[in-house]
């Protein structure tokens, strides 16, 4: 199976995100299948762009693809009909832009705007995937109460960029 791992980045700066998924590209090819990761390049700042990297990942047309995996905002915002989203450490935009974070914060009423465009482009793209997954309890509540969405926990294996782990029965969930 040909599957690619979906997920965003912050030019210049490599995260936990970036070291899972190139663990899990890893285990899914010792598995017997083809795997890629996509970085896409997505910032909180300026906030007025945030709409057009939105629109960029939506418009992304997937060919070739069998499954994907999407790990994080607004890398899940990619359309595909066998997606699986596996969202860790969550950020919601919506609570960034109510200042916890985002410097250059957009007058309240665009600010109320850029929220709501981002809470239902997760709504649409919660609606439309296979299977929502969170990599904590916390995640899952909290997907639960802002979202209605009632995701699985699947914990990632322990250990750091080299570790192996036990990949096998994450594959198996993520792969369902």
């Amino acid at each position: 199976m040909k599957i690619l791992i979906v997920h965003t980045m912050t030019p210049f700066q490599r995260t936990e995100t970036d070291e899972l998924a190139a663990r899990l590209e890893k285990a899914l090819i010792i598995a017997g299948h083809e795997s890629e990761a996509l970085r896409i390049p997505f910032q909180w700042e300026p906030p007025d762009r945030i709409t057009s990297q939105m629109l960029m990942v939506r418009a992304f047309e997937l060919w070739n693809v069998d499954h994907v995996i999407a790990m994080g905002f607004p890398a899940f915002l990619i359309r595909h009909p066998k997606k699986t989203l596996w969202v860790l450490g969550y950020e919601h935009g919506h609570d960034l832009i109510d200042g916890n974070g985002v410097v250059n914060r957009p007058p309240d009423g665009e600010a109320s705007e850029l929220r709501m465009l981002i809470r239902n482009a997760e709504n649409e793209s919660f609606r439309e995937s296979r299977r929502i997954l969170v990599g904590a309890e916390t995640t899952r509540q909290y997907l639960l109460e802002h979202n209605q969405v009632d995701a699985k926990v699947l914990v990632p294996p322990a250990g750091g960029a080299d570790s192996r782990g036990d990949w096998s029965p994450i594959i198996e969930v993520l792969l369902r």
